[in-house]
């Protein structure tokens, strides 16, 4: 049987060691938490067009795409229409 002393020694080797992980982790945060300030500064671009701008020129166009690809299946689909309209007259 382990005594009182020898249970508060394990407990307090456990506290220690997780007291330990806990500044490690806060430490991990704190790096983590300027990797993000410094990737955030070259998403905006650093006075640059950055990757925020591309987004949006890259949504623009995807817009403009769509347009133009709705614009030509209209045509498509009134073409046939049309033509079966004729058929039948």
């Amino acid at each position: 049987m382990a005594t009182n002393t020898e249970k508060i020694d394990a407990i307090l080797k456990i506290v220690q060691e997780i007291q330990t992980q806990n500044v490690v982790q806060a430490l991990e945060i704190e790096d983590l938490q300027d990797c993000t300030k410094e990737h955030d500064a070259d998403i905006d671009g650093n006075g640059n067009p950055g990757l925020k701008a591309d987004m949006g020129m890259v949504k623009a166009n995807l817009k403009l795409i769509n347009w133009i690809g709705g614009i030509i299946t209209a045509a498509v689909v009134l073409d046939a229409v049309s033509r079966l309209i004729l058929l039948v007259h």
